[in-house]
């Protein structure tokens, strides 16, 4: 994508070079060398990381919504979910019910028009995202059987182990997971929220405990995250409440914002 290229071959000015077909070839003027050089041309869509979809399929960037649908999201969606913490207030915690309900597996994933969206932490377990949780699931461990009342009962050992956003949290808004990753060293996950005041949240792996939590007020979902090498400075991008794309970087140590710049054009592809 460039108009020009420069290589460093040749110990000495160029003396000749000539093409033939999909070859090049160059000499030295001193160093008495013949380089053979070939063309590689830029696949079709370079940019984007789906190179063997077909056109045919749905749009695989169908994650940054368009305009209408953005506008429907924060009019009229989003400001219901802060009505939740409000509905919570008013239940009755006196009376414990006779049947409770408590998660214990999630079947299937969002995944065809998300990318990004699945790692391995620490203890080699897939991590990927479904609502407001986090998954992260260990394939290693399988189903044992036990005879109860001679009858075979199955009973599922822990599997799938669960984060979720807010939770303990009286005034949460149960927000979705928009994206998430993990840093190099595997122990520390940062996940982004889709909310009127979208949020970033850093958890400990080991201790499934959030370590950091910061809002950021111009933002209202985050579409992709990434930790720098020392695990500890951030680089988000997200759409701006007036549907452009905002430039994070974050020191996720002090919870602050040292920068951050605000695209006025909606990028098509994703920053890789």
């Amino acid at each position: 994508m460039c108009m020009s290229k420069t290589y460093n071959s040749h110990v000495s000015f160029v003396n000749q070079v000539e093409i033939k077909g999909t070859y090049l070839f160059s000499t030295g003027m001193h160093d008495g060398c013949v380089i053979q050089w070939k063309f590689i041309e830029e696949e079709e869509q370079w940019e984007a990381d789906f190179r063997d979809f077909t056109l045919d399929q749905p749009d695989p960037f169908l994650e940054l919504p368009p305009k209408d649908k953005f506008d429907n999201l924060m009019n009229e969606i989003l400001p219901l979910r802060h009505q939740v913490y409000e509905i919570q207030q008013n239940l009755d915690e006196i009376t414990e019910p006779e049947i409770s309900l408590e998660l214990e597996a999630v079947i299937g994933r969002k995944a065809f028009n998300r990318r990004n969206n699945l790692f391995y932490d620490f203890y080699d377990r897939v991590v990927y995202s479904t609502g407001n949780l986090l998954v992260m699931y260990d394939p290693r461990i399988g189903f044992k059987f036990e005879e109860e009342d001679d009858s075979q009962t199955s009973l599922s050992l822990k599997r799938q182990e669960f984060l979720k956003i807010d939770e303990g949290n009286f005034f949460s808004t149960s927000p979705e997971i928009s994206a998430y990753t993990l840093s190099s060293d595997k122990r520390f996950l940062c996940a982004g929220t889709q909310e009127l005041n979208a949020r970033i949240l850093i958890w400990e792996i080991c201790s499934r405990t959030c370590i950091k939590t910061l809002k950021l007020s111009n933002c209202a979902a985050i579409q992709i995250i990434r930790f720098a090498y020392d695990s500890q400075h951030i680089c988000a991008v997200g759409t701006s409440l007036d549907y452009t794309q905002i430039v994070y970087l974050i020191d996720s140590a002090k919870s602050q914002v040292l920068g951050c710049v605000n695209l006025l054009n909606t990028l098509r592809f994703k920053i890789k």
